[in-house]
């Protein structure tokens, strides 16, 4: 009982300690008027379990330990993200701007599956890894995307439809292609 008391403590510990780098480095992102997407991903290479240094005596390996919680925590996030972008979402901005949107969208597909391509024949990966990466590459996040818009206060802006148009035909576009390819392994 007396454990996991601990564990439960070192838990909400992690979580505060996330919580609170986490504004401020939304904070300091604000203040030099950039997006808070930025500063959480510096926070996260910061803090994670994966980061390790020495200085003198001091040594430093993160401040989170556990991974399934900070995983639980990031999904759950990126679903309050989502759900955020759902809000400000509007199919009429997407069928007023589909047809260059969606030659966008093919271009960028197209472009960025050649680099993952290059990019896999210069690693020697077999054609079945090569697809993935390239699919992967290929890939954008209408969420960050839509985030930053947000944080930089241009949702209002005309040539934001075309961008949030190709953002999320290029994820249909990636999602088609991942699920080829899952099917061909």
């Amino acid at each position: 009982d007396r454990a996991m008391e601990s564990e439960s403590s070192k838990l909400l510990l992690e979580f505060g300690a996330i919580m609170l780098i986490a504004f401020i480095g939304a904070a300091i992102a604000y203040r030099f008027k950039q997006s808070a997407i930025l500063a959480y991903i510096i926070v996260g290479i910061l803090i994670g379990p994966f980061i390790y240094f020495k200085v003198g005596d001091f040594e430093y390996d993160g401040l989170v330990e556990n991974i399934d919680f900070v995983t639980a925590l990031a999904e759950f996030g990126l679903l309050l993200l989502i759900f955020f972008v759902g809000l400000e979402f509007s199919m009429e901005k997407i069928r007023r701007v589909k047809g260059p949107a969606a030659i966008l969208s093919l271009i960028d597909v197209g472009i960025n599956l050649f680099v993952g391509f290059l990019l896999a024949f210069a690693l020697g990966w077999p054609l079945i890894d090569s697809i993935f990466l390239a699919a992967i590459i290929a890939m954008s996040c209408s969420a960050v995307a839509m985030k930053t818009l947000m944080d930089l206060g241009r949702l209002e802006n005309p040539e934001t439809d075309y961008i949030i148009g190709m953002v999320i035909m290029e994820e249909f576009i990636s999602m088609i292609i991942l699920t080829v390819v899952g099917g061909l392994v």
